[in-house]
């Protein structure tokens, strides 16, 4: 619970800079189960001037170096390609 009001007061912080529509939380904290989903949802709805429901928050359970891989390889194709001009 305290982990999860932590959480809650970045994300806030976080939205008070942003207008994000979808939060998506990786890597252990993916991992987290119901309790944690509805304290953190508890959390965000303590803070009033929010909507009803600020954001959804998605839970990406994949792999975090796979998906690092991946960017990386992202980026140097397109520095490659953009190149080529």
């Amino acid at each position: 619970r305290r982990l999860a009001h932590y959480l809650a007061v970045a994300l806030h912080n976080l939205s008070l800079c942003y207008n994000q529509e979808v939060v998506v939380i990786q890597g252990d904290f993916a991992f987290a189960d119901a309790l944690f989903d509805s304290a953190l949802k508890e959390e965000l709805a303590q803070f009033r001037y929010y909507p009803q429901e600020p954001f959804r928050i998605d839970y990406d359970r994949r792999d975090i170096s796979l998906l690092s891989l991946r960017g990386g390889a992202e980026v140097i194709k397109k520095k490659y390609f953009a190149s080529l001009d």
